[in-house]
């Protein structure tokens, strides 16, 4: 995950885990959309990709209130597109986080 990585920058992290042989990166998906080329570029050349994309959407998917059910399809479409122009297997979602209930 990208947040674990030890680095000022994405390509100082970056550097890191191809020091280490890891080959599997997973951005965060909270403003994937606006990084999608930021993260293009930082993989070119490089022996990673992006596996998955973890969470990062707004809302919950099993909110009872729709306006919060709305803003997590919202999100989630968002990071699913940014997914698919980074050539990600998909997005880490989890349904419910302890403090939420529906």
């Amino acid at each position: 995950q990208e947040g674990t990585a030890p680095g000022e920058s994405l390509a100082e992290k970056l550097d890191f885990m191809e020091s280490l042989g890891v080959v599997g990166f997973e951005p965060g998906g909270r403003g994937l959309a606006s990084r999608v080329k930021e993260i293009q570029d930082a993989l070119n050349g490089r022996n990673i990709k992006v596996s998955a994309i973890c969470a990062g959407f707004d809302g919950f998917i099993l909110a009872e209130d729709p306006a919060a059910k709305e803003l997590f399809d919202k999100t989630m479409r968002e990071i699913v597109v940014a997914a698919g122009e980074l050539g990600s297997t998909g997005v880490i979602m989890v349904p419910a986080f302890n403090h939420q209930a529906p």
